[in-house]
């Protein structure tokens, strides 16, 4: 499947009906591709629950619900994007701190970069079912849409600090078998997202 089938197929939801589920969007290179494999592949549907976004991935996804980032002071132009392609307001922002447009803070915020963030939002929403997409915590490079790197830049240089918090998270027990991953080494650590994992 090539890249504009993939944005074409993802997230045709039209409400959430499962609040306790949550797909929580990163801003990796296989980010479109894993929505896609999640939905068409393993799950089988239209995903019917939250779906949460990481950074500018938010921009440029066209169902969000929560919208979370470390870089509270981007959401004023982040927003003009979205709002530009079309794409309703979700229904609220999140930080480790208040800024413009910003809704709601995260406290303690456990580092592990936005994703991490957007992770804990899916946990405080109570959700019991958390899938992460786009995620994988590696060096690579950031989805092509994404205005907020160098395009020249090919790998994610501050992934290996932030696995560490991911490490220290998971060993603190805050995950207790909610989460799971698509890719990468969250996928290694956490366990693949599957559908029997889901309905259990």
């Amino acid at each position: 499947m090539d890249l504009t089938t993939v944005r074409a197929s993802v997230s045709t939801r039209k409400r959430c009906a499962v609040a306790s589920w949550a797909i929580v969007l990163g801003g990796a290179d296989c980010v479109w591709e894993d929505v896609s494999r999640w939905e068409y592949g393993t799950y089988g549907a239209s995903w019917p629950g939250l779906i949460i976004a990481a950074n500018d991935i938010g921009c440029h996804f066209p169902d969000v619900d929560h919208w979370a980032s470390f870089h509270v002071d981007k959401f004023p132009r982040w927003m003009q994007i979205r709002e530009a392609k079309g794409f309703a307001r979700p229904r609220a922002t999140w930080g480790w701190r208040m800024g413009h447009l910003t809704d709601y803070v995260v406290y303690p915020w456990s580092g592990g970069s936005s994703g991490m963030l957007a992770t804990q939002v899916a946990l405080a929403l109570g959700c019991s079912k958390v899938i992460l997409c786009g995620m994988p915590m590696t060096s690579t490079a950031h989805f092509p849409e994404s205005q907020e790197f160098d395009t020249n830049q090919t790998v994610w240089s501050e992934s290996d600090g932030h696995w560490r918090a991911w490490l220290r998270v998971h060993e603190q027990g805050w995950f207790e078998n909610r989460v799971r991953s698509m890719s990468g080494r969250t996928r290694q650590l956490l366990g693949e997202s599957t559908r029997q994992w889901l309905l259990t």
